[in-house]
Protein backbone atom coordinates (compact mmCIF):
# COMPACT_ATOMS: atom_id res chain seq x y z
CA UNK A 1 0.00 0.00 0.00
CA UNK A 2 1.31 3.44 -0.98
CA UNK A 3 0.23 6.30 1.29
CA UNK A 4 0.05 9.90 0.05
CA UNK A 5 -1.33 13.26 1.09
CA UNK A 6 -2.54 15.54 -1.69
CA UNK A 7 -5.55 17.76 -2.39
CA UNK A 8 -5.96 18.04 1.39
CA UNK A 9 -6.80 14.33 1.61
CA UNK A 10 -5.07 11.14 2.74
CA UNK A 11 -4.77 8.71 -0.18
CA UNK A 12 -4.15 4.98 0.15
CA UNK A 13 -3.24 3.45 -3.19
CA UNK A 14 -2.37 -0.03 -4.39
CA UNK A 15 -0.78 1.70 -7.39
CA UNK A 16 2.37 3.78 -7.06
CA UNK A 17 1.75 7.44 -7.96
CA UNK A 18 5.18 9.12 -8.26
CA UNK A 19 5.09 12.86 -7.69
CA UNK A 20 2.47 12.81 -4.96
CA UNK A 21 3.83 13.68 -1.49
CA UNK A 22 4.33 10.54 0.57
CA UNK A 23 2.64 10.65 3.94
CA UNK A 24 4.55 7.64 5.22
CA UNK A 25 1.93 6.89 7.90
CA UNK A 26 -0.36 4.08 6.78
CA UNK A 27 -2.28 4.13 10.08
CA UNK A 28 -3.94 7.45 9.18
CA UNK A 29 -7.50 6.99 7.88
CA UNK A 30 -7.82 7.11 4.09
CA UNK A 31 -10.25 9.56 2.52
CA UNK A 32 -9.44 8.29 -0.99
CA UNK A 33 -8.80 4.62 -1.70
CA UNK A 34 -7.28 3.61 -5.05
CA UNK A 35 -7.27 -0.10 -5.75
CA UNK A 36 -6.77 -2.65 -8.50
CA UNK A 37 -9.68 -4.88 -9.41
CA UNK A 38 -11.79 -6.47 -12.10
CA UNK A 39 -14.57 -4.21 -13.32
CA UNK A 40 -17.82 -5.01 -15.08
CA UNK A 41 -18.10 -4.35 -18.79
CA UNK A 42 -21.12 -2.15 -18.03
CA UNK A 43 -22.30 -0.20 -15.00
CA UNK A 44 -25.42 -1.68 -13.46
CA UNK A 45 -28.21 0.87 -13.22
CA UNK A 46 -26.45 3.45 -15.40
CA UNK A 47 -28.71 6.37 -16.25
CA UNK A 48 -26.24 7.91 -18.72
CA UNK A 49 -24.37 5.86 -21.31
CA UNK A 50 -21.90 7.16 -23.88
CA UNK A 51 -19.27 5.61 -26.11
CA UNK A 52 -16.54 5.67 -23.45
CA UNK A 53 -18.34 6.12 -20.11
CA UNK A 54 -21.40 5.15 -18.11
CA UNK A 55 -22.68 6.99 -15.04
CA UNK A 56 -25.30 6.98 -12.33
CA UNK A 57 -25.71 8.72 -8.97
CA UNK A 58 -22.44 8.24 -7.09
CA UNK A 59 -20.81 6.10 -9.80
CA UNK A 60 -18.75 6.67 -12.94
CA UNK A 61 -17.25 3.95 -15.15
CA UNK A 62 -14.81 5.21 -17.80
CA UNK A 63 -13.11 3.25 -20.61
CA UNK A 64 -9.79 4.85 -21.62
CA UNK A 65 -8.09 3.51 -24.75
CA UNK A 66 -4.56 2.34 -23.98
CA UNK A 67 -5.06 2.66 -20.22
CA UNK A 68 -7.99 0.49 -19.11
CA UNK A 69 -11.17 1.03 -17.13
CA UNK A 70 -11.69 3.21 -14.06
CA UNK A 71 -14.63 3.13 -11.65
CA UNK A 72 -15.11 6.16 -9.36
CA UNK A 73 -17.57 5.63 -6.53
CA UNK A 74 -19.19 7.77 -3.82
CA UNK A 75 -16.39 10.32 -3.52
CA UNK A 76 -14.09 7.76 -1.92
CA UNK A 77 -13.12 4.79 -4.11
CA UNK A 78 -11.26 4.59 -7.41
CA UNK A 79 -10.93 1.07 -8.83
CA UNK A 80 -8.64 0.49 -11.79
CA UNK A 81 -8.54 -2.46 -14.19
CA UNK A 82 -5.45 -1.98 -16.39
CA UNK A 83 -5.27 -2.71 -20.09
CA UNK A 84 -2.35 -4.88 -21.19
CA UNK A 85 0.65 -2.71 -22.03
CA UNK A 86 -0.65 0.41 -20.32
CA UNK A 87 2.13 2.95 -19.71
CA UNK A 88 2.55 3.68 -15.97
CA UNK A 89 2.72 7.43 -16.61
CA UNK A 90 -0.54 7.36 -18.59
CA UNK A 91 -2.18 5.31 -15.83
CA UNK A 92 -1.05 7.84 -13.25
CA UNK A 93 -2.40 10.75 -15.32
CA UNK A 94 -5.77 9.05 -15.76
CA UNK A 95 -6.13 8.25 -12.06
CA UNK A 96 -5.05 11.68 -10.82
CA UNK A 97 -6.70 13.80 -13.50
CA UNK A 98 -9.92 12.11 -14.46
CA UNK A 99 -10.37 9.84 -11.43
CA UNK A 100 -9.70 12.36 -8.67
CA UNK A 101 -11.53 15.16 -10.53
CA UNK A 102 -14.69 13.02 -10.76
CA UNK A 103 -14.25 12.01 -7.15
CA UNK A 104 -14.06 15.67 -6.05
CA UNK A 105 -17.30 16.40 -7.90
CA UNK A 106 -18.91 13.49 -6.03
CA UNK A 107 -17.64 15.02 -2.76
CA UNK A 108 -19.41 18.30 -3.51
CA UNK A 109 -16.38 20.29 -4.67
CA UNK A 110 -15.80 22.05 -7.98
CA UNK A 111 -12.78 21.11 -10.09
CA UNK A 112 -11.69 23.58 -12.75
CA UNK A 113 -9.24 23.01 -15.60
CA UNK A 114 -6.79 25.50 -14.14
CA UNK A 115 -3.40 26.16 -12.60
CA UNK A 116 -3.03 28.41 -9.56
CA UNK A 117 -0.46 30.41 -7.66
CA UNK A 118 -0.48 31.79 -4.12
CA UNK A 119 -0.61 35.53 -3.40
CA UNK A 120 -0.85 37.31 -0.02
CA UNK A 121 -4.58 37.84 -0.61
CA UNK A 122 -5.33 34.28 -1.77
CA UNK A 123 -5.10 31.85 -4.66
CA UNK A 124 -5.26 33.13 -8.24
CA UNK A 125 -6.42 30.68 -10.91
CA UNK A 126 -5.53 30.55 -14.61
CA UNK A 127 -8.15 28.68 -16.63
CA UNK A 128 -8.03 27.77 -20.29
CA UNK A 129 -8.31 25.12 -22.94
CA UNK A 130 -5.53 22.68 -23.80
CA UNK A 131 -2.32 24.55 -24.67
CA UNK A 132 -3.79 27.86 -23.53
CA UNK A 133 -0.67 28.40 -21.42
CA UNK A 134 -1.97 27.74 -17.88
CA UNK A 135 1.02 25.73 -16.69
CA UNK A 136 3.51 27.85 -18.63
CA UNK A 137 2.20 31.04 -17.02
CA UNK A 138 2.31 29.45 -13.56
CA UNK A 139 5.90 28.31 -14.20
CA UNK A 140 6.90 31.79 -15.33
CA UNK A 141 5.29 33.40 -12.29
CA UNK A 142 7.20 31.00 -10.02
CA UNK A 143 10.36 32.51 -11.46
CA UNK A 144 9.02 35.88 -10.24
CA UNK A 145 8.68 34.52 -6.69
CA UNK A 146 5.05 33.31 -6.63
CA UNK A 147 4.47 29.81 -5.23
CA UNK A 148 2.49 27.16 -7.08
CA UNK A 149 -0.79 25.94 -5.53
CA UNK A 150 -1.85 23.45 -8.22
CA UNK A 151 -1.33 22.67 -11.88
CA UNK A 152 -3.83 21.64 -14.56
CA UNK A 153 -6.74 21.17 -12.14
CA UNK A 154 -7.90 23.21 -9.17
CA UNK A 155 -10.34 21.86 -6.56
CA UNK A 156 -12.40 24.29 -4.47
CA UNK A 157 -15.47 24.48 -2.29
CA UNK A 158 -17.34 27.10 -0.25
CA UNK A 159 -16.49 27.63 3.41
CA UNK A 160 -17.82 30.43 5.64
CA UNK A 161 -18.84 32.62 2.69
CA UNK A 162 -15.44 32.12 1.04
CA UNK A 163 -14.26 29.82 -1.72
CA UNK A 164 -11.33 27.68 -0.53
CA UNK A 165 -8.78 26.29 -3.01
CA UNK A 166 -7.07 23.02 -2.04
CA UNK A 167 -3.40 22.60 -3.06
CA UNK A 168 -2.60 19.57 -5.19
CA UNK A 169 1.06 18.48 -5.16
CA UNK A 170 4.43 19.99 -6.19
CA UNK A 171 4.54 19.23 -9.90
CA UNK A 172 4.23 21.16 -13.16
CA UNK A 173 3.37 19.74 -16.57
CA UNK A 174 5.10 21.67 -19.36
CA UNK A 175 5.54 21.39 -23.11
CA UNK A 176 9.10 21.24 -24.45
CA UNK A 177 8.91 24.69 -26.07
CA UNK A 178 7.86 26.26 -22.75
CA UNK A 179 10.70 24.46 -20.93
CA UNK A 180 13.19 25.80 -23.47
CA UNK A 181 11.80 29.35 -23.40
CA UNK A 182 11.73 29.58 -19.61
CA UNK A 183 15.00 27.70 -19.10
CA UNK A 184 13.38 25.29 -16.65
CA UNK A 185 15.74 22.85 -14.95
CA UNK A 186 14.77 20.08 -12.52
CA UNK A 187 16.25 16.88 -11.10
CA UNK A 188 13.15 14.88 -12.04
CA UNK A 189 11.54 15.42 -15.46
CA UNK A 190 9.35 12.56 -16.66
CA UNK A 191 8.40 12.57 -20.35
CA UNK A 192 4.76 11.82 -21.10
CA UNK A 193 4.58 9.06 -23.76
CA UNK A 194 3.84 10.17 -27.33
CA UNK A 195 3.94 13.86 -26.35
CA UNK A 196 6.59 16.57 -26.17
CA UNK A 197 5.45 17.25 -22.62
CA UNK A 198 7.04 16.55 -19.24
CA UNK A 199 6.01 16.10 -15.61
CA UNK A 200 8.42 18.25 -13.61
CA UNK A 201 8.80 17.67 -9.86
CA UNK A 202 9.35 20.80 -7.79
CA UNK A 203 11.74 20.89 -4.84
CA UNK A 204 10.59 24.35 -3.72
CA UNK A 205 8.13 27.10 -4.59
CA UNK A 206 4.99 25.17 -3.61
CA UNK A 207 2.24 26.43 -1.27
CA UNK A 208 0.90 23.41 0.63
CA UNK A 209 -1.99 24.84 2.68
CA UNK A 210 -5.53 25.82 1.58
CA UNK A 211 -6.17 29.39 0.45
CA UNK A 212 -9.24 31.54 -0.22
CA UNK A 213 -9.84 32.11 -3.92
CA UNK A 214 -8.94 35.70 -4.85
CA UNK A 215 -9.34 35.92 -8.64
CA UNK A 216 -9.71 33.89 -11.84
CA UNK A 217 -8.04 34.67 -15.16
CA UNK A 218 -9.27 33.04 -18.37
CA UNK A 219 -6.46 32.56 -20.92
CA UNK A 220 -7.19 32.74 -24.64
CA UNK A 221 -4.98 33.25 -27.68
CA UNK A 222 -5.98 35.31 -30.66
CA UNK A 223 -4.75 37.26 -33.64
CA UNK A 224 -4.07 40.41 -31.66
CA UNK A 225 -1.02 42.68 -31.73
CA UNK A 226 -1.06 43.22 -27.95
CA UNK A 227 -2.08 41.48 -24.72
CA UNK A 228 -5.52 42.55 -23.55
CA UNK A 229 -7.22 42.24 -20.12
CA UNK A 230 -11.05 42.26 -20.21
CA UNK A 231 -13.27 41.82 -17.11
CA UNK A 232 -16.03 39.21 -17.49
CA UNK A 233 -19.35 40.07 -15.88
CA UNK A 234 -22.87 38.73 -15.34
CA UNK A 235 -23.88 35.37 -16.78
CA UNK A 236 -20.68 35.28 -18.83
CA UNK A 237 -18.80 34.54 -15.60
CA UNK A 238 -21.02 31.54 -14.91
CA UNK A 239 -20.64 30.29 -18.49
CA UNK A 240 -16.84 30.62 -18.31
CA UNK A 241 -16.68 28.56 -15.10
CA UNK A 242 -19.04 25.96 -16.56
CA UNK A 243 -16.97 25.70 -19.74
CA UNK A 244 -13.74 25.11 -17.81
CA UNK A 245 -15.10 22.63 -15.28
CA UNK A 246 -12.89 19.53 -15.29
CA UNK A 247 -14.75 16.33 -16.28
CA UNK A 248 -17.97 18.28 -16.82
CA UNK A 249 -19.20 15.73 -19.37
CA UNK A 250 -19.87 13.32 -16.49
CA UNK A 251 -21.89 15.62 -14.24
CA UNK A 252 -25.34 14.97 -15.71
CA UNK A 253 -24.96 11.20 -15.53
CA UNK A 254 -23.81 11.38 -11.91
CA UNK A 255 -26.84 13.58 -11.14
CA UNK A 256 -24.59 16.44 -10.05
CA UNK A 257 -25.77 19.24 -12.36
CA UNK A 258 -27.93 20.99 -9.70
CA UNK A 259 -25.06 20.98 -7.18
CA UNK A 260 -22.65 22.17 -9.87
CA UNK A 261 -25.01 25.01 -10.81
CA UNK A 262 -25.28 26.18 -7.19
CA UNK A 263 -21.54 26.09 -6.54
CA UNK A 264 -20.61 27.70 -9.86
CA UNK A 265 -23.17 30.46 -9.28
CA UNK A 266 -21.76 31.06 -5.78
CA UNK A 267 -18.23 31.43 -7.16
CA UNK A 268 -19.37 33.67 -10.02
CA UNK A 269 -21.03 36.01 -7.50
CA UNK A 270 -18.01 36.15 -5.19
CA UNK A 271 -14.93 36.13 -7.41
CA UNK A 272 -13.74 38.53 -10.15
CA UNK A 273 -13.06 36.85 -13.52
CA UNK A 274 -10.85 38.49 -16.15
CA UNK A 275 -10.13 37.29 -19.69
CA UNK A 276 -6.56 37.64 -20.92
CA UNK A 277 -6.33 37.54 -24.72
CA UNK A 278 -2.78 37.17 -25.93
CA UNK A 279 -0.98 36.73 -29.26
CA UNK A 280 -0.26 33.08 -29.91
CA UNK A 281 3.50 33.52 -30.44
CA UNK A 282 5.58 32.11 -27.58
CA UNK A 283 8.12 34.91 -28.05
CA UNK A 284 5.64 37.20 -26.28
CA UNK A 285 5.48 34.93 -23.25
CA UNK A 286 7.89 37.09 -21.25
CA UNK A 287 5.66 40.13 -21.75
CA UNK A 288 2.59 38.14 -20.67
CA UNK A 289 4.30 36.93 -17.49
CA UNK A 290 5.45 40.47 -16.66
CA UNK A 291 1.97 41.92 -17.17
CA UNK A 292 0.28 39.25 -15.04
CA UNK A 293 2.96 39.64 -12.37
CA UNK A 294 2.19 43.37 -12.22
CA UNK A 295 -1.56 42.67 -12.02
CA UNK A 296 -1.06 40.26 -9.12
CA UNK A 297 0.99 42.81 -7.18
CA UNK A 298 -1.90 45.27 -7.42
CA UNK A 299 -4.59 42.86 -6.10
Amino acid sequence: MHVYHAFGLNIHSEIELPGLPSQGEAHLPAQIKIRLGQLPEHLSGATSTRRYFEASAGQLLVHIQGVGRILVENGEYITYEPQNGAEPSNTRLALINLGISALFHQRGALTLHASAIATPSGAVLFCGKRRAGKSTLAAGLRQHGWNLVCDDKAAMQPENEQVIVTPSFPELRLWQDAIDHLGVRAKIMEKIPEMEKFNISLESGFHASPLPLRAIYLLESGELPTIQFSPITGMNKFQALKQHTYANQFLKGMELLPAHFRLTSFIAQKIPVTKITRPSQINQLTELIDKVDAALRSL
